[in-house]
């Protein structure tokens, strides 16, 4: 995703802000990171169930145990 830097919003990171080697995360880094945790951190009642385009509830590790036969058919 491609946005515009001219209404970003830089934060300097502590010890950094001096000379040519400054550093700083930006707003959306910041809000990044916060939905991150908020999706890592939550419980499987709050994330809820995972469903699919037609409506019906998806089995996770039946998704998974899939996934792990397809890189391995693709590793060999």
């Amino acid at each position: 995703m491609m946005l515009d830097a001219e209404h970003e919003v830089r934060i300097p990171l502590p010890g950094h802000s001096e000379g040519r080697n400054r550093r700083w995360v930006t707003d959306l880094d910041v809000k990044t990171l916060r939905r991150a945790e908020g999706l890592l951190g939550a419980t499987d009642e709050e994330k809820g169930p995972w469903i699919d385009e037609q409506g019906d509830q998806i089995d996770l590790e039946k998704l998974m145990m899939g996934s792990d036969h397809l890189h391995t058919a693709v590793a060999v």
